[in-house]
């Protein structure tokens, strides 16, 4: 993937200037989606319940990637416009 797109795991991630953007699978057919414009993605589940890992499948495609997790997948292009 090149400098916009990248891999962490189970999780893609996107920064541009200085949004971060996380999609991750989130439980069986789910995903969780965080961004920030800080210097880091905080790590804290908060009240989210442990999730088991699932396997998701990440590509990357004419400056769009996406992620699917089960029965939803997500992309999200170069200009961080996301769909479902």
């Amino acid at each position: 993937m090149d400098g916009l797109f990248k891999i962490e795991g189970n999780r893609l991630t996107r920064q541009f200037n200085l949004e971060k953007l996380w999609i991750e699978p989130w439980g069986r057919d789910s995903l969780r989606i965080r961004v920030t414009h800080m210097s880091h993605i905080q790590e804290e589940d908060w009240a989210l319940l442990t999730q088991e890992e699932f396997k998701v499948e990440i590509l990357e495609k004419d400056n769009t990637a996406s992620i699917k997790n089960g029965k939803i997948r997500a992309e999200i292009s170069s200009e961080g416009k996301i769909t479902f």
